[in-house]
């Protein structure tokens, strides 16, 4: 709920717009279908908006309302090849970039302020090591976790069709987790998965017996009867990466990392792009308080970033440590 607060902030119309578009927004505990050891949890009214949508719609609709700003600039469909510093390198000046179509000769983007988003895959420790920076400490923590996903038809007439199902382990007795959510389009996006190693299949029937193996009915009553709209994609998480960037006591000035840059979790629990959003107002706070802040930004906004991710870090690793082979 908090990340669609802040991405409402600073995109006053994006709730109507998803409206629009046919994604749900409501409160998430009245539409609540979740069931967890051994029963159904209460539904009751939270007070919060929650929005239940595909992605790559949200994705879109962000991105469409980012590129309308009169000040941004989009450079599409290219590789950062490195990061541009002053003959000291004390101090960012850009990233040297590389087009994948036309003039794919490598060329300087330069800039006050270069912020790292670029995921989980962050080549940042390695670039700070190439400008004699130290690279951070790391937490790891390995969960073996793998799911696969499916698109469903979605009946606008079925009383069930608002409904958010979860179905999720008692720990350390059961591994797998199912969950199922209406969005855009009349469809459903059913994902279902578990820890250390107990994956769902990818085949046809494989994946409808992993759904019926499951704790409570309500998933394979569904897409047992259900047209599928899509492939059955599989995806695979080996573990939760922390990056301690808030410990360096040096860093160069002109450059900050941001996102699961700086902290990947396990995905299951859908705490990601709340917590980049939270980072990204952070970052906006200190900046407005003092525009043009350049000489200790780093150190202030690592320290920052660091109490936002602490609490989704640890109700991720504390739950995935319920299951005993969890190792980090």
């Amino acid at each position: 709920a908090n990340g669609l607060d802040i991405m409402a902030r600073y995109y006053p119309d994006l709730p109507e717009a998803l409206t629009a578009g046919g994604a749900l927004v409501s409160d998430a505990a009245e539409n609540m279908q979740w069931y967890t050891y051994g029963g159904y949890r209460k539904r009751f009214h939270m007070g919060l908006k929650a929005a239940l949508m595909s992605r790559p719609f949200l994705e879109y609709l962000i991105r469409q309302r980012t590129l309308a700003l009169p000040n941004v600039t989009l450079i599409d469909n290219c590789a950062v090849k490195g990061l541009d510093a002053t003959s000291d390198r004390q101090r960012v000046t850009g990233v040297r970039i590389e087009r994948r179509e036309g003039d794919t000769s490598e060329q300087v983007v330069a800039a006050d302020l270069v912020v790292d988003c670029t995921g989980r895959g962050s080549r940042s420790p390695q670039w700070l090591a190439e400008l004699g920076f130290a690279a951070p400490a790391e937490s790891e923590v390995k969960v073996n976790v793998g799911y696969a996903t499916r698109i469903f038809r979605r009946d606008p007439a079925d009383p069930r069709g608002k409904d958010w199902v979860l179905l999720t382990p008692e720990a350390p007795k059961e591994t797998r987790f199912g969950g199922m959510f209406p969005i855009e389009g009349d469809r459903w996006v059913v994902s279902m998965g578990g820890w250390m190693g107990d994956h769902a299949p990818t085949d046809e029937q494989g994946f409808l017996e992993y759904a019926r193996a499951l704790p409570a009915p309500d998933i394979y009553s569904v897409i047992s009867q259900a047209e599928p709209l899509s492939d059955i994609i599989p995806h695979k998480f080996s573990s939760s990466l922390r990056r301690h960037y808030e410990k360096l006591m040096r860093f160069p000035q002109g450059y900050l990392v941001l996102g699961d840059a700086i902290c990947s979790f396990n995905p299951t629990y859908g705490q990601g792009m709340t917590s980049a959003a939270m980072q990204a107002a952070e970052l906006d706070d200190i900046l407005s308080k003092s525009p043009g802040r350049v000489a200790d930004l780093a150190l202030v906004f690592f320290k920052r970033a660091a109490k936002v991710i602490d609490t989704p870090w640890q109700l991720a690793v504390g739950e995935d440590f319920r299951f005993p082979e969890t190792t980090g």
